[in-house]
């Protein structure tokens, strides 16, 4: 579905035509689902982000600017709500660790085999998950999502110099946590090489 046809389905979907809304679904369910189970730490969370992000995109479809592609406004819509359900859980476990009526342990990282298929990828995506919030999610956008810096410092509302400055300190710490000089290193344009 190119940009037009969407956009012709956004404009019916907010009209209340139900089967647009479907198709519109059927096009980015996907694309929603790879991108949230990236940046949620629980993988028993990522439908229910998942599933607020559907929420929010009905309910914000009116505010979409037809000028802006839709996959911009839609990964600005759940980097949003992935880095809310962060924080609101990152709230909840300090009121529990403070009662102490909680022993917490390190949350383990898998993602779906179905995202990545070989080995070195799946331990890259790890270390990726562990990266710090702000960090991830311009990697995740850079790397998995083929955004420049521009678009992202537009997605984010963050200056260019700030999301070269994070996807820096992420590549920097992504060497130092994996030692893997030869496995991961940027090119002359800043994309990855595996």
């Amino acid at each position: 579905m190119n940009e037009q046809e969407l956009h012709e389905r956004i404009k019916r979907m907010c009209e209340g035509d139900e089967e647009s809304f479907r198709q519109v679904y059927e096009h980015i369910k996907l694309h929603v689902y790879r991108t949230v189970s990236l940046l949620v730490r629980n993988p028993a969370d990522v439908n229910d982000v998942v599933s607020e992000i559907f929420t929010e995109l009905f309910r914000s479809m009116p505010n979409y600017r037809y000028n802006k592609p839709f996959r911009s406004w839609l990964n600005g819509l759940i980097i949003r709500q992935a880095s809310s359900w962060n924080r609101s859980l990152w709230r909840s476990f300090r009121l529990l660790d403070r009662s102490k009526h909680l022993n917490v342990s390190e949350p383990s990282v898998n993602v779906d085999d179905h995202i990545l298929q070989d080995e070195e990828h799946q331990f890259l995506i790890n270390l990726i998950i562990k990266l710090p919030y702000k960090q991830k999610s311009v990697l995740i956008l850079r790397y998995f999502q083929d955004y420049s810096f521009e678009e992202m410092a537009d997605m984010l509302n963050i200056p260019v110099g700030t999301v070269k400055s994070r996807h820096h300190s992420a590549i920097r710490t992504l060497r130092q946590k994996a030692n893997l000089q030869d496995l991961i290193y940027p090119n002359k344009e800043g994309l990855l090489n595996v």
